[in-house]
């Protein structure tokens, strides 16, 4: 017998007592891709403008908006532009369903404000509240006649407009100074929640908006919040940490993005967070865990009912979460 046959004769009678070396090999082999495992995947958008907020009624009937007057729908298979007939830098969208959706934002060089709707068809201007000088920055609604504006005012304005179908309406805080607000969420018509930079958070009960609520001493909130349907508020701080007010405390979770920009809340176990740092966080009820994502950068995320999520960014970035 050769050395080489010898030597094959050794290997294979080797395996033959060993029947777990192939169990072993895909063991080893556990770290690499799996196709079917849960993942962050980069998405062509086909603009290379700054996206700055991102919304669904359905998983085939999502938004993204930002910059140059970019607003992106995604169908169920493709994405692809829509006009809005401008330039406006577009910084929050909202959806009820496909054929009625929300953007606003403001226009490049005297910042007015603008106000568009969607109608199944195209974009056109709408009409906000007379004394509507506020430059609008964060929408959201809780059905089709129930929508909230919220932006930064020139006084006497408020910050804050209702739409109730027919017409927008201003609201105010009481005898509050105005103030500058980024973003508005809420649970349902009359569970809704706003803030912009600064320690406050502002609630709307049936009754009315409520004294604001103050965050922990010593911490700024950055704007970026949602609410889970069970009225839980999440609240990111200027750092990498988010905060949850449940109607009594606050409580604080660091996460493992190096800022925390948009938040996404679903059922009250599934909350997202995406930001900078190359990650996005997710909270599945009893704790945050990260994963990795295709960019170095976020700004706004939204998580479909079927536990999809999109996040979009900087230089048109889109990115998928499939579970």
């Amino acid at each position: 017998m050769t050395p080489y046959a010898r030597a094959l004769s050794l290997s294979l009678a080797a395996l033959a007592c060993t029947p777990d070396v192939e169990l072993l090999r895909t063991a080893a082999d556990a770290n690499a891709p799996d196709a079917r495992a849960p993942r962050w995947t980069l998405v062509a958008s086909g603009t290379s403008s700054d996206l700055r907020a991102v919304w669904g009624a359905a998983p085939d009937d999502v938004w993204a908006v930002g910059d140059g007057g970019a607003a992106l729908h995604w169908n169920g298979a493709a994405w692809s532009p829509t006009l809005t007939g401008g330039a406006a830098s577009l910084t929050g969208v909202w959806t009820a369903h496909a054929s009625d959706a929300w953007a606003v934002g403001t226009n490049p060089g005297d910042a007015s404000p603008v106000a568009l709707r969607w109608d199944g068809f195209r974009w056109a201007p709408a009409m906000m509240p007379p004394r509507g000088r506020a430059a609008p920055r964060g929408v959201w609604g809780s059905a089709a006649d129930s929508v909230w504006v919220v932006g930064a005012p020139e006084s006497p304005d408020t910050a804050i407009a209702r739409w109730d179908g027919a017409r927008w309406t201003p609201e105010f805080l009481g005898a509050m100074r105005p103030p500058d607000l980024a973003q508005v969420a809420g649970a349902s018509a009359f569970d809704v929640w706003a803030a912009g930079e600064g320690p406050l958070a502002f609630h709307r009960a049936a009754s009315g908006w409520e004294p604001p609520v103050v965050a922990p001493r010593g911490v700024i909130l950055n704007g970026a919040l949602c609410v889970t349907r069970d009225g839980a508020l999440w609240a990111a701080t200027t750092g990498n940490a988010v905060l949850r007010f449940s109607g009594a405390t606050w409580t604080s979770f660091t996460l493992g993005l190096t800022r925390v920009r948009g938040l996404a809340c679903g059922q009250p176990d599934s909350v997202w967070a995406v930001g900078d740092g190359g990650r996005a966080a997710r909270w599945n009820g009893a704790a945050w865990s990260s994963t990795a994502v295709p960019r170095p950068a976020l700004t706004a995320v939204w998580g479909a009912n079927n536990g999809e999520a999109w996040a979009v960014g900087p230089r048109g970035t889109i990115v998928r979460y499939t579970p």
